[in-house]
C-alpha cells in the first residue's frame, strides 16, 4: 500500500524503473519523492501493489482510533486502507490476514487531525 499522493514506490513497480515524484501526502512516513534499486528487487516478487487516497488512509486511522482503540502515525494505517479498498471492490481474497499498525512516530498534527 502506498499514498497515491506519493507514487515513487508504485511507479517503480509497475515500470521497473525508479522515479523520482514530489509528494504531497499527509501520511509523514509514506512521503517518499524516489524509490531505490533494493527497494525494487524486493517488490518485484508483489502480485499486485495497492494506492490509497489521503482521504482513505485518513478514513481507516479513524476506524483504528474508535473501533480498535489504537493510536497510528499517517502511515500505520495505510494498509487497513488498502483491505478495506480491496474489500470495496470485491477483491478481498481471504477474510484472515495480518497488518503492522506502527504509531509511534505520530505527531501533534496527526493526532489533532482525527478530531477534524
Amino acid at each position: 500500500m502506498q499514498s497515491a499522493q506519493a507514487p515513487a514506490a508504485h511507479q517503480a513497480w509497475s515500470t521497473g524503473e525508479p522515479p523520482t515524484v514530489t509528494p504531497a501526502t499527509r501520511a509523514a512516513g509514506l512521503a517518499t519523492g524516489s524509490s531505490f534499486q533494493d527497494t525494487q528487487e524486493i517488490m518485484r516478487g508483489l502480485g499486485y501493489f495497492i494506492l490509497v487516497d489521503d482521504s482513505e488512509i485518513d478514513e481507516a486511522r479513524v476506524l483504528l482510533a474508535t473501533r480498535a482503540h489504537a493510536l497510528a502515525e499517517g502511515a500505520g494505517p495505510a494498509a487497513l486502507a488498502g483491505l478495506l479498498a480491496d474489500h470495496r471492490a470485491g477483491k478481498l481474497v481471504s477474510r484472515h490476514c495480518v497488518m503492522p499498525v506502527t504509531g509511534g512516530n505520530a505527531d501533534t498534527n496527526e493526532l489533532a487531525s482525527l478530531v477534524r
